[in-house]
């Protein structure tokens, strides 16, 4: 399961180099240390537009 920097911005890549179908992301953006709701939310619908 690929973690530790997964982002909107390279889902897709890390999703076409390791074909893997779970991922873990903490989702913070900024220098807090709470997840970022729209960064989750542009999470989801990136993986579930590729089916996963």
């Amino acid at each position: 399961m690929p973690g530790g920097g997964v982002r909107s911005s390279n889902i897709e890549q890390l999703l076409h180099e390791t074909g893997a179908s779970y991922f873990h992301s903490s989702a913070i953006t900024d220098n807090s240390d709470i997840a970022d709701p729209q960064e989750v939310h542009r999470l989801k619908t990136l993986l579930n537009k590729q089916g996963v």
